[in-house]
């Protein structure tokens, strides 16, 4: 079953509501529209634009980790 999608005006709305949602805050445009593009067609992208890489996943903690311990 192909999936349709969702006309720019659709995904324009959601994409301004989460925008409102998230606070408004600037330059994150893209973001906002793909997440409300992603919504809209029931798309996994979601959880790739909100999660980092599986392999780079911790790796800020680890790295601060090693720093205390010097």
């Amino acid at each position: 079953m192909a999936s349709t999608r969702p006309d720019d005006a659709t995904i324009r709305d959601r994409a301004y509501r989460i925008w409102e949602e998230e606070g408004r805050p600037e330059g994150r445009d893209t973001e906002f529209w793909m997440r409300a593009e992603a919504a809209s067609t029931g798309s996994s992208q979601l959880k790739t634009l909100t999660e980092p890489p599986p392999d780079q996943a911790g790796i800020g903690e680890t790295a601060r980790a090693k720093t205390k311990e010097k």
